[in-house]
């Protein structure tokens, strides 16, 4: 039986990556849709804006706080430290990335583009 729960934990965090990340592009496709994409991440509206210290250190906290719930779930399924890492920040980057496309565009395309893409490379990573 404990083989059996370590077993399926291993699945469950091998599946996580992906699911974060779709979780977020919702989020983010549903600020974008309300908004007639008229509004994108609101986190990085602050780090691009002159906002003051305090909200630009919050902001960078919010995005440090994605990274590392991505890698931690990256490492949890066994990715190596150093290759989460890197899949984290394109990770958030590319989502970050495609809500300008998004916006620019008027569709969440190039968001469902990048999350589809970075779940490849989630399971690419994982078969290694």
């Amino acid at each position: 039986m404990r083989h059996r729960n370590q077993q399926d934990d291993r699945q469950s965090c091998r599946r996580w990556p992906a699911a974060g990340a779709r979780r977020l592009s919702r989020v983010l496709a549903q600020i974008l849709t309300d908004s007639s994409f008229q509004a994108g991440c609101p986190v990085v509206s602050v780090v691009t804006s002159d906002a003051d210290e305090d909200s630009q250190q919050e902001a960078a906290a919010i995005l440090g706080h994605w990274h590392q719930t991505l890698c931690t779930a990256l490492t949890s399924a066994e990715i190596g430290q150093q290759r989460a890492e890197r899949l984290a920040t394109l990770t958030v980057a590319s989502i970050e990335g495609a809500i300008v496309l998004a916006r620019a565009q008027q569709s969440l395309q190039p968001l469902d583009d990048v999350i589809d893409e970075c779940q490849s490379l989630f399971k690419s990573a994982l078969a290694t």
